[in-house]
């Protein structure tokens, strides 16, 4: 499973094994995410329907600002759940860097950032 969330938390790590964390990039991120829509060279295909993760993002601003940035507005899902990865899972992290976003933000803020990580887990520890 691909996921993208906005928060990373230990709990998302099952006991005994290890996760790395380690930065990544919006491009890194959309070719998983975006799939085939995705051209590589920073340009997406009918972005329409092209979000194929699953979506662990907590807040409609916050998803929204997110998926502005990957280039696919409106088509991160709001999903307020806990999750616990998987082998072979990979969760992409958007970490928003910035001033609290204003109500009904659909685009960073000025001098507002997305830092972008992946985590994935290792063989059990």
């Amino acid at each position: 499973m691909i996921y993208l969330s906005n928060a990373f938390s230990c709990q998302m790590i099952p006991e005994g094994v290890s996760c790395t964390v380690a930065s990544s990039s919006r491009d890194e991120a959309a070719k998983l995410l975006l799939g085939d829509y995705y051209d590589g060279n920073g340009e997406f295909i009918n972005c329409v329907s092209a979000f194929v993760g699953t979506s662990v993002v907590g807040h409609a601003d916050v998803a929204a600002v997110i998926a502005k940035a990957l280039g696919c507005p409106g088509m991160i899902d709001v999903n307020r759940v806990s999750i616990v990865l998987e082998k072979d899972d990979v969760l992409f992290v958007a970490q928003y860097i910035g001033p609290r976003l204003p109500e009904g933000a659909k685009v960073l803020p000025e001098g507002a950032t997305i830092r972008w990580f992946k985590a994935k887990l290792l063989s059990p520890a």
